[in-house]
Parts: structure tokens; sequence; C-alpha cells
């Protein structure tokens, strides 16, 4: 794959890489770097990475981009690499970062990098040439009113698990609304991909919905093919999903080992267990413990499992319990605070007491009349 270079850098840098330097900077790095050039050679050349590069990673890869797409680098880099022969070293490279020293790495040096990352860049390739060719085949079509339901049902995603309505067709089946759900949930918590939505233009959401759609023709096309993940890759599946099961567990304090401990039947340790899961829910209207964050995979996972339904009378004492746990946190806590020593203007101060520096005096009320 022509696209793949090797190389290691020493980097003359900018101080400021966000900004352009000046015509003095620039050319006091030029002359520093000129001056490294003439230093260097194969024999040297990662000692003088440690010496002179101000790259803030050097000091951990000795300036080794090891193996690396021509376009993951900017372009001065990138061409600057291209243009040497395997182990010559440039003359000083100007980027936007500063100036670099390249020496373009042998193959017999990154022989095994070369072919890990050749593994990687072409089963990207073709898999994106793959993905295009089956947007074609797939002869998607988004409905008109995709963009409105998106919005509607990120606003109440408990509602829309097993919403059958259509986002989108395709060749042999169709996105509906629980699949998207489904998908968007698999994203990192950190992306708020259903916060977003809402108010996301039209715009976007419909490609996006077409992007969804491609993929769950995917993964009919491989349910189809009967494709299916290795016994180690079951067997680790099992393990991860397994301990963020035990994670929540431990944070919710029922522990089935720790539950055993203090309960001798099934019915006993049910019942301690929801007194710890109340006792927690406590503590957290009362502000005194954080909400435990079920990672989306165990959601999807109780969700599809066990049916769940929302009691809005529940939802309302639950509310007013809220308010009664958070006044008597507050009143706890104010009757726990010492009273300030400073007097307040105009409050408490006895009759005739001087006021506070800095106050001017309030005048007496006029004498009444006998």
């Amino acid at each position: 794959m022509s696209d793949l270079l090797a190389a290691r850098h020493i980097l003359i840098g900018y101080k400021n890489p966000s900004v352009p330097p000046s015509s003095a900077e620039k050319d006091s790095l030029r002359k520093k770097a000129d001056q490294v050039r003439a230093q260097l050679t194969n024999a040297n050349f990662v000692e003088m990475v440690k010496k002179y590069s101000t790259d803030p990673g050097a000091a951990q890869n000795n300036g080794n981009y090891g193996v690396f797409e021509k376009q993951s680098m900017v372009a001065a880099f990138s061409n600057g690499t291209a243009a040497l022969k395997p182990g010559e070293i440039s003359q000083p490279v100007e980027s936007q970062f500063g100036f670099h020293i390249i020496q373009r790495l042998p193959y017999a040096e990154v022989k095994n990098d070369f072919a890990a990352k050749y593994t990687q860049a072409a089963a990207r390739i073709a898999s994106t040439t793959y993905a295009a060719q089956a947007e074609t085949t797939a002869k998607i079509q988004v409905k008109d009113n995709a963009a409105a339901t998106m919005k509607a049902v990120a606003k109440e995603a408990a509602k829309h698990r097993t919403d059958k309505a259509t986002l989108a067709t395709f060749t042999g089946g169709e996105l509906t609304v629980a699949d998207f759900l489904s998908w968007v949930e698999t994203a990192p918590p950190q992306q708020q991909i259903l916060q977003r939505i809402p108010q996301a233009p039209d715009s976007v959401l419909k490609p996006f919905a077409k992007s969804l759609a491609v993929q769950q023709y995917l993964l009919k096309r491989a349910n189809d093919a009967k494709v299916d993940i290795t016994a180690k890759e079951r067997e680790t599946m099992y393990a991860e999903i397994g301990q963020l099961v035990t994670n929540v567990w431990g944070a919710l304090g029922i522990d089935p080992k720790a539950l055993g401990d203090s309960a001798k039947s099934s019915a006993e340790r049910e019942r301690l267990a929801a007194s710890r899961v109340d006792a927690y829910l406590d503590r957290m209207l009362a502000g005194t413990a954080q909400m435990i964050s079920v990672p989306s995979p165990l959601k999807k996972m109780l969700n599809t499992k066990y049916e769940t339904s929302t009691n809005e009378a529940g939802i309302d004492r639950a509310f007013e319990r809220a308010q009664h746990v958070r006044a008597s946190a507050d009143s706890a806590r104010a009757a726990n605070t010492p009273k300030s020593q400073v007097p307040i203007p105009g409050v408490g101060a006895p009759p005739g007491a001087a006021p506070p520096a800095g106050q001017q005096p309030t005048a007496p009320p006029p004498a009444k009349k006998p």
C-alpha cells in the first residue's frame, strides 16, 4: 500500500503553534534547525531527538511515529517523508508546528508494524468499499417524517423501545424506531446523541437515519449469511457483561454473596436487596449519594429481558417523598451550621448600639405627640 510511511523526527517547534510565528521567531528556529541538521547521522538521530526535539511525546517515543498513513499527518510532514528514500534524513521541513527534521525508517526496522498497519488499512478500505456498495444495492428510502419522529422519540426513549414505526426502508427490510434506539444507544454516553437530536436540524437527521439504515441492512445480510462471533469473542463479551453487573451490584450493596451472608432464604435476600436499594434512593435524594450510571449495553439487556412500565401515581409519590427528604436534609444542615457572629445591618443590634463601621446610623423615629 503506497500511502503507508514510516518515520521519526526532531521538532524544533514554535512557542505557540495556534498563532502564526513572528518573522524573528521563524528565522531563529530555522537557524537552530539548520544547526541541528548539520550534526545529524542515522547513528546519532535518537540521541539528538532526546537533546533537541520539542515534540511533547519525544521523551517517550524517541520521535518515532512508526508506520502511518500519508493522509493522517499534516501535508508538509507527509510530503517531506515521501520525498525521502528509506534511511535518508531530510533538511528542515516547515509546518504550522515548526521545523521537522525527518528520518525515513527502513522497512527492515518496521516490517512488523507495516504488516499490522497494512492489515488495518486494508480492512478499513474493504469495509468502506463494501458499505458503499451496500448503500447502492440497499435502495434506502428515508421516510418524510423521519426527522420529526426521531426528535419525538429522543425525548421519551423509554416509551419507544419496542416501537415498530418505520423510519426508513431498504431492500428486504426496514429501520424501525426500536432499531434506531438500539443503534443510538451503542454510542459512548459522552456523545449524548439522544440529548442532541431534538435540537438537530432535519438536514442532519435524515442523512443520519440513512446511515443507520445502511448499518441495519448490513446486519441483516450478516444474519442471513449466518455470520457469528467466535467462541473466544463470545467468552470475552460475557466476561465484560458480568463485570458490568458486578460493578452495579457493588454500588448498590446487593452483591449476592453479601446478601447471602445476611439472609438465608431467597425471600429474605429479596427483601434485603429491596431495602438496600430504597436506602440508596433515599441517600441519593438527600444529596449524600451520586446516581449510579448503568452502562448502555447492560441497560439494553435489562430492557429486553424484563418488561417495565411507568406508574404516574408512583412518580408523584416519589416526588413528594423527594421533597420531604430534601427538606429534612436542608433543615438538618441548617441546624448544624454555626450561627454567624457578624450582625446583619439593621437586625439584632441593641437599642442605642453604634452601627457597624461604614454604615450610616439610622435616624430615630419621630417622638409621638402627647
